[in-house]
């Protein structure tokens, strides 16, 4: 019984450093905390020639691996993009979009909503509605 009781006792005092050592390195780790009720936009990032574009999940509505197009969905219109590579799929808090800058390329401003780093790489959202509005005006 006593035996027992030691082992009882030395997995307790074990588990108790263990809890000890990782609530110290909490204490010591730097960490973002994350809001788990902030608003989220599923986001399809791709790149086009040597820039990196996204497009809000709501317009995507398939995904063509093997041709790399995407089947986006406007208001007024629908229609396949060519990418050269699709990157990833994910869900981005809204608070890590940031507004488009004016130092944007002039041809791009009517076209972005806003910025965001994804993977060390400036991406830009871009709005499919005013995208496919262009287009058609274009083509008119």
């Amino acid at each position: 019984m006593a035996d027992t009781l030691k082992l009882v006792s030395a997995g307790k005092s074990m588990r108790e450093s263990q809890l000890e050592q990782l609530l110290a390195q909490h204490h010591t780790c730097k960490q973002d905390i994350v809001d788990v009720d902030e608003p989220v936009l599923k986001l399809v990032i791709f790149s086009l020639a040597d820039y990196y574009f996204a497009l809000p999940g709501t317009a995507i509505k398939e995904v063509l691996q093997r041709s790399s197009i995407l089947l986006a969905r406007g208001t007024d219109m629908h229609s396949g993009l060519r990418v050269d590579s699709l990157l990833d799929v994910v869900d981005i808090a809204v608070s890590q979009i940031q507004p488009a800058p004016d130092a944007l390329p002039e041809y791009l401003q009517p076209y972005v909503s806003g910025l965001l780093e994804f993977n060390a790489l400036a991406v830009a959202v871009l709005d499919i509605d005013t995208l496919f509005a262009a287009w058609q005006k274009g083509q008119g």
